[in-house]
């Protein structure tokens, strides 16, 4: 049991550009992001309530694309079904990084525009409530890593991208809650917010603790994979894998953390003055002695 890669690597053969570099998906995201320039551009005026879209946040979506393309186009598609550290590093962009970048780059007035029609506002709200895209990311997540089910997938190119497909689209679900670019969208904010992300740091884990601390190869996929690393056995490259994984998913999550706390501060500390904190005990003094602050 292996992959298509496998085979052709096992054979002999050298990965061509096309192999590594796809340029038609190259193409094809070169031309989505043209499209979004013209959208928040040319285009703006078309869209109710369209504003100016900053710089910083198309610098964000042009970081999704070229995450996307690293992650489905660049030698790391390739040799993700070679190496389970390149495959864990690979999903690891596509589910982790991807989806917050595409969320905070799109304007909100573009996605209002999106999901004003009734019938898939009505569709989008039911698939969005929080306890239902935690447990389905986490469920179809860990169901993937399941030993059977990846070496099963694996095998059939059309169902790889079918359940990958599913992955993204559950890990946008997740995502929206943590990077929702609507703020009458927000379902759950601040310490709620807070506790929705620790949950899913907690659901990923047990999939990751399988792969981490395995004392033998678990999936036959990659049991007999051309070695990419001389130094790093196929054991190890598997447990690697899930190192890797996990510490992405940790640092992705903890920017979100850091984020809703950020956030629930804010909100429960008003700024009402800005006082220069060298200032503030001459103000003070003066209050003492009845002395307005602006004398």
């Amino acid at each position: 049991m292996g992959t298509h890669e496998q085979h052709l690597l096992s054979h002999g053969y050298q990965p061509k550009f096309g192999d590594l570099w796809n340029p038609e998906i190259m193409v094809i995201l070169a031309v989505v992001f043209v499209l979004y320039i013209m959208m928040t551009g040319r285009w703006r005026d078309r869209f109710t309530d369209s504003t100016p879209v900053p710089i910083g946040k198309k610098v964000t979506f042009l970081f999704a694309i070229l995450t996307l393309y690293a992650a489905i186009g660049s030698p790391i598609y390739f040799y993700s079904h070679v190496s389970f550290t390149v495959h864990m590093f690979q999903q690891s962009l596509f589910l982790m990084i991807f989806p917050p970048l595409v969320l905070m780059g799109i304007p909100d007035w573009f996605l209002r525009a999106i999901l004003k029609p009734p019938a898939i506002n009505k569709w989008f709200r039911i698939v969005t409530k929080p306890m239902l895209s935690l447990l389905m990311f986490n469920l179809f997540f860990s169901v993937y890593h399941i030993p059977m089910v990846l070496d099963f997938v694996m095998q059939y190119h059309a169902l790889h991208l079918g359940y990958k497909l599913l992955l993204l689209g559950t890990a946008f679900m997740l995502w929206w809650h943590m990077a929702c670019p609507i703020v009458e969208y927000q379902r759950i904010k601040n310490v709620t917010l807070m506790g929705f992300i620790f949950a899913a740091g907690v659901l990923m884990t047990p999939a990751c603790a399988l792969i981490i601390f395995a004392s033998e190869i678990v999936y036959d996929s990659f049991r007999n994979a051309p070695q990419l690393f001389i130094m790093l056995p196929i054991l190890d490259d598997q447990q690697l894998g899930g190192v890797i994984m996990k510490m992405i998913q940790e640092i992705a999550y903890g920017v979100g953390l850091w984020y809703a706390f950020r956030k629930w501060y804010q909100d429960e500390n008003p700024a009402v003055d800005e006082i220069d904190p060298i200032d503030q005990p001459v103000v003070h003094a003066r209050a003492e002695l009845g002395v307005s602050p602006q004398n």
